[in-house]
């Protein structure tokens, strides 16, 4: 396929979220690979933006020392410019194992994958929204509350990274500089 992934991050969506990285993985996953499977030619964009709370004093888990958070909502969306959903099919998206003519057509999938998103965004407190036009694409997007620490918007010193373990929508990758250092002396 001749396709454009394009990723559109507001520049004041934070770095770190305390959030359900499981069922945000699984949704975003669902969701992008809907979109490439119904879209031969174009684009598909995925975009995070952010509305941000103050709060201070909440606790971030059980044993834990409570620090000072900002409950922020993201909005999280992907679009394409796929074929697009008839809007009869629009009201059943969501029922479990229903497969509208579009994915009839695509011959793949069991029907499963926007049931387990909308109700894994329904138990990250958001809603599935879906506007589509046959033809013409579809946007598929939701927002969440998640936690996020007041200075994750600040840039880190390499320093401060030394050790830690950054998590990505459930990607992982540790910086551990000395043993970085370690390994390429022998």
């Amino acid at each position: 396929k001749n396709l454009q992934l394009r990723v559109e991050r507001a520049p004041c969506v934070p770095r770190i979220i305390y959030s359900d990285r499981l069922k945000l993985r699984q949704i975003l996953i669902n969701l992008l690979s809907n979109a490439v499977k119904f879209t031969t030619t174009g684009s598909i964009t995925l975009s995070v933006d952010i509305e941000t709370i103050p709060t201070d004093n909440i606790t971030i888990a059980p044993q834990q020392p409570t620090a000072s958070l900002e409950e922020t909502t993201l909005t999280f969306s992907v679009a394409d410019t796929g074929i697009g959903i008839a809007s009869e099919d629009q009201t059943r998206l969501f029922e479990a194992f229903v497969q509208t003519t579009s994915d009839l057509t695509a011959q793949e999938g069991t029907g499963l994958g926007l049931t387990i998103s909308h109700e894994y965004i329904q138990l990250l407190g958001g809603q599935l929204i879906v506007k589509s036009t046959l033809g013409q694409g579809s946007t598929f997007s939701f927002s969440i509350a998640v936690n996020t620490s007041k200075n994750a918007l600040a840039k880190p010193s390499l320093e401060s990274e030394i050790g830690s373990t950054m998590t990505v929508v459930g990607l992982e990758m540790a910086l551990d500089r000395k043993s970085t250092r370690l390994n390429s002396s022998h």
